[in-house]
């Protein structure tokens, strides 16, 4: 069986009208690992992110996951291949006028699950984060952390081989950062990579993990 891989090839991204985001990075990710993307504010952690989504594309480079191009990804072709991919976003993007069991639920009425079947996985997602109590409110009636958590679970629903994390820890306190980065590290039992974007440096030292710093669009340090 293929390993999980994430490789980028002497990547650069550069912005119209903005500075370099991205200089000349060499990387490569595998299953099993959590990744830690650290650096100050600007540093290049969302934009390698977004080029491993394929919600950008690379200026030189090649940017490559299980050996295929993500630059030879069609449009249409690119909601199928984000299927593969848990992604827990900084400002959550949920849905205001669906419960929090809808918002969960999305990834996986897309790809045709039945209801009895669905129902269960959203469960045991609410569960690991703390808020099966909460399944039926809307996100309106929640705190920002809760709102962090519903996310989270909407990002490990689908078992991802990928899980992209872009500072998932930034509203909640320091014991659920803590559960909810156990999580994450469970998915490389199965075979995921886990890469998270973070300015906690608390957190970090916690956990044993892969560490890779970046500084001006530049990797500067790889604990590997």
């Amino acid at each position: 069986m293929r390993m999980n891989k994430i490789k980028f090839e002497n990547v650069s991204k550069a912005y119209s009208g903005e500075r370099q985001a991205l200089s000349e990075v060499s990387l490569e990710l595998i299953e099993g690992e959590v990744t830690f993307l650290t650096g100050h504010s600007g540093a290049g952690k969302s934009s390698l992110l977004k080029l491993i989504m394929r919600d950008q594309l690379a200026t030189d480079g090649v940017v490559s996951v299980n050996g295929v191009d993500l630059a030879s990804i069609k449009d249409r072709n690119i909601p199928y291949y984000r299927r593969g991919l848990g992604i827990v976003f900084q400002d959550h993007y949920l849905l205001m006028n669906r419960t929090v069991f809808e918002n969960v639920a999305i990834p996986l009425s897309l790809i045709g699950l039945s209801d009895q079947v669905m129902a269960r996985r959203v469960r045991a997602a609410l569960t690991i984060v703390g808020l099966e109590g909460l399944s039926a409110s809307k996100p309106t009636e929640l705190s920002a952390g809760e709102r962090q958590r519903v996310g989270i679970a909407r990002a490990v629903v689908m078992r991802p081989r990928i899980l992209l994390a872009d500072e998932p820890t930034g509203n909640l306190d320091p014991e659920l950062s803590h559960r909810a980065m156990e999580l994450f590290a469970q998915f490389t039992e199965i075979g995921s990579i886990v890469i998270v974007a973070s300015h906690d440096q608390f957190l970090i030292e916690q956990m044993k993990a892969r560490v890779v710093e970046l500084r001006e669009g530049r990797v500067v340090h790889d604990s590997r």
